[in-house]
């Protein structure tokens, strides 16, 4: 046998005779200490998981009360969060979440209280959502808002004259369409700065009044969205320079035209001139500069499209190339000031009264938009 062999047997037989010494008692003493610890860690823990919970409620029921809401009201917004499995906060920050848990609490609680339901979204800042925010559930159709009603294959324009946590009232001023209870339509919904919603309803009820139809349907989550854009774009003001190359006397050099980006999105700009002599042909291929942020942007653009107003002239434009880094950057400045603008609505809906002036101004804005449209 060598030495290697030798050494390994010895060893074992050391191992042996540690073994043979541990007793029952202590193999049982160190068994127990080991649950013993297992089990102070998991008091441990869960003492301070529920600790963390209830400074969590507190501070929620506190930052709530400072909105006005009531006991009931803010239990309702805990509990169903609860439910759903979705931290609380989300849900009065975000009106999709909100919606999504004031759904389920209303599916759950047939005999809810309109009023209050309503009351909790106007003091929480969730009455409107801004143009350029997509919706998610009918409820946040304004009304006065105009539609297509298609059914059988002939449209209609139809108005979203009422809304209740449960139904949305469409007027159809067509007297004399052919339609019935029971009967699946199609609501063609175009937001200008959001999107084409595609909405597929059964009407409830119908009821004829002086002003036309009357069609009463069930709020719903779901339908189809398709945004008009790529890219969201963000109304703005600020200075830029445009350089094109031109040619002369065998001599190439950049010619820049001054003006103003009215709209800007991660894809493309909307550059004016109030010189409309200085027109641009779709296709132009340029340098745009301009500064974002206390950022340099230099882009190559090309011209895709022209607006021409009274006093103006309007072209836009899509980046060519654009790094993704650029097109990253373009995009969390844009989000920081839809959110900024989020929580300045938000601020001025806790005045009541204040609110109620905005809405009415809101209102009377869309409805010389839609005269001259019509």
């Amino acid at each position: 046998m060598d030495e290697k062999q030798k050494s390994v047997i010895q060893a074992y037989n050391k191992a042996q005779e540690k073994m043979n010494e541990i007793s029952i008692e202590g193999i049982s003493f160190l068994i127990f200490l080991i649950l013993t610890v297992i089990f102070l860690v998991l008091i441990f823990n869960y003492i301070s998981r529920r600790s963390k919970l209830l400074n969590k409620k507190r501070e929620f029921w506190n930052y709530l009360k400072g909105k006005n809401l009531s006991d009931e009201q803010i239990k309702i917004l805990w509990d169903y969060s609860e439910i759903i499995g979705r931290d609380p906060f989300i849900a009065i920050e975000n009106k999709p979440a909100f919606e999504k848990i004031i759904d389920i609490y209303e599916k759950r609680n047939p005999n809810y209280d309109e009023g209050l339901i309503q009351d909790m979204r106007e003091k929480l800042g969730f009455y409107n959502v801004m143009e350029y925010i997509p919706i998610v559930t009918t409820k946040e159709i304004e009304t006065y808002t105009k539609a297509k009603l298609i059914f059988e294959g002939i449209i209609n324009e139809i108005y979203l004259v009422d809304k209740d946590e449960e139904y949305m009232y469409w007027l159809l001023p067509n007297k004399n369409f052919r339609i019935q209870n029971g009967d699946e339509v199609q609501i063609l919904l175009i937001r200008e700065k959001d999107g084409i919603y595609y909405i597929k309803e059964k009407i409830e009820n119908i009821e004829e009044t002086p002003e036309g139809i009357l069609l009463k349907m069930h709020h719903t989550f779901n339908f189809e969205r398709k945004q008009r854009r790529e890219f969201h774009r963000f109304e703005i003001e600020i200075d830029a320079i445009l350089g094109r190359t031109i040619k002369e006397n065998n001599k190439v050099f950049t010619q820049w035209i001054g003006g103003k980006i009215q709209d800007i999105s991660p894809g493309g700009i909307r550059f004016c001139l109030t010189e409309k002599s200085k027109r641009l042909p779709i296709g132009t291929q340029a340098l745009i500069k301009f500064e974002l942020s206390g950022k340099e942007i230099n882009e190559k653009v090309e011209v895709v499209n022209i607006f021409e107003k009274e006093d103006i002239i309007c072209f836009g434009m899509k980046f060519i190339d654009i790094k993704e880094e650029r097109q990253r950057f373009i995009y969390n400045y844009i989000n920081k000031k839809l959110s900024s603008l989020y929580n300045q609505i938000k601020g001025k809906n806790e005045d009541q009264e204040n609110l109620n002036i905005e809405i009415e101004n809101e209102l009377n804005k869309l409805n010389i938009e839609n005269s001259k449209q019509d």
